[in-house]
């Protein structure tokens, strides 16, 4: 028996010294203390595979030793399956994190040079930091070209309103591909899910993004999926709320207000290929706040400088007069797109986006879909925007009440 993975005199370093003569299956039967000392590199596996599941159905917490930056990391690794389920169901396995005087650099698993074939499933994590920035990512792509990466049902939690996660599964630096379906992701502060350098062909299906708790730290930009490259399949997510499928209380924010807010975003640089956003719900959504500052902007799908196909979503209430979205900000937008390359924009319904009564800012503009093809200012003519079979209704734009600032921006169905 081990009592560490990745420690000194743990598994990962008896593997890597003595290499697998056949397939391993690892049992956790106790909660687990991880340095992040040893990674475990593929080049030890000798083809083999890793399966690493609970030995009982009781959560197991593996949680990150505040010396350490990353928790677990797979180099090179190939054939790996976490999986916190027992017998096939539950999750038993709680990674967790905790403070790091290292700042924004720990993860709880960190993928790296090229990784192929691995999969998390089932599994708990939760963020636990004390500080803003003990924890960025609970899940890193990073260097080489990881591929064929499953992350599936897992749940991605922060329990403080003092510090949410920063990110919870994050890509960077190389070409990573990775299907991300059916995960929630709850209390993040930024991101949910981030590609910040260009990648290709990712999907992210069928996950939740919401907000149990209200946060007390002010932060600049949010999106709850925010992309670079081409290729990306984003289908059938939903943002807002307090619970999964956009239920429950709303999805708020109260005085600490991000600078700007996108459920879901493609920038650029983008790929050869479309992005594809699709069949997506965003709904249930405020922003509030009592000492009269404001964002800046907030758009339920926006698209920079990426080719991209935006169908068949929903973005705010469809059912009733309400408007479910009640934001304040200067800008706010159920589809935007902008910048460089085509883009087609069809059968969305977007409903009930409202600009937040009573607050002492400017005037808000409040637009159904807006498009615009630009470049440093000037018009590109040679890139194409089909806009068509949308549904757009029930847009509300009040005056603001402070009497110095009277005055009401546009109210647009579509702009382009």
């Amino acid at each position: 028996r081990y009592r560490s993975l990745s420690g000194t005199n743990g598994l990962f370093q008896q593997i890597n010294a003595r290499k697998l003569e056949g397939n391993l299956r690892i049992l956790i039967e106790t909660d687990l203390l991880e340095d992040g000392v040893h990674d475990l590199k593929g080049s030890s596996q000798n083809g083999y595979s890793i399966t690493i599941s609970p030995a009982t159905s009781t959560i197991k917490n593996i949680q990150a030793n505040n010396i350490c930056t990353n928790s677990i990391l797979l180099n090179n690794a190939k054939n790996i399956l976490i999986d916190g389920s027992y017998n096939g169901t539950g999750k038993f396995l709680k990674f967790k994190q905790t403070f790091s005087p290292y700042g924004d650099t720990m993860t709880n698993i960190k993928m790296f040079n090229s990784c192929d074939t691995i999969i998390l499933k089932n599994l708990l994590f939760e963020d636990i930091s004390t500080h803003h920035g003990g924890s960025e990512y609970s899940v890193l792509l990073s260097g080489g070209n990881n591929k064929n990466i499953v992350i599936a049902n897992n749940l991605f939690t922060s329990t403080s309103n003092l510090q949410m996660a920063e990110c919870y599964i994050a890509s960077n630096h190389g070409n990573n591909r990775a299907l991300i379906r059916g995960n929630e992701f709850n209390n993040f502060l930024q991101y949910g899910i981030l590609i910040s350098s260009p990648c290709d062909n990712w999907i992210i299906d069928s996950n939740h993004f919401y907000k149990s708790i209200i946060s007390t730290e002010y932060v600049l930009n949010v999106s709850a999926v925010s992309v670079k490259g081409g290729g990306h399949q984003i289908i059938n997510n939903y943002i807002g709320g307090s619970e999964p499928f956009c239920a429950g209380t709303p999805y708020k924010y109260l005085d600490f207000l991000p600078y700007s807010f996108a459920g879901i975003q493609a920038q650029s640089p983008g790929g050869s290929s479309h992005c594809i956003i699709s069949n997506n719900q965003i709904d249930n959504i405020i922003f509030a706040t009592a000492s009269n500052n404001s964002n800046n902007l907030f758009a339920g799908i926006q698209t920079i400088d990426n080719k991209s196909v935006i169908k068949d979503n929903i973005i705010g209430n469809t059912g009733g007069v309400l408007q479910n979205i009640s934001v304040v900000t200067s800008y706010i937008y159920g589809i935007a797109s902008w910048g460089t390359g085509p883009v087609e924009i069809k059968n969305n319904i977007v409903s009930g986006l409202k600009n937040n009564v009573g607050q002492s800012y400017g005037a808000s503009s409040l637009s159904g879909i807006y498009r615009a093809n630009n470049q440093n200012g000037n018009p590109i003519f040679a890139d194409s925007a089909i806009i068509t079979g949308n549904t757009i209704f029930n847009l509300y734009n009040s005056r603001n009440t402070n009497s110095t600032q009277s005055d009401v921006g546009y109210t647009v169905g579509i702009i382009t």
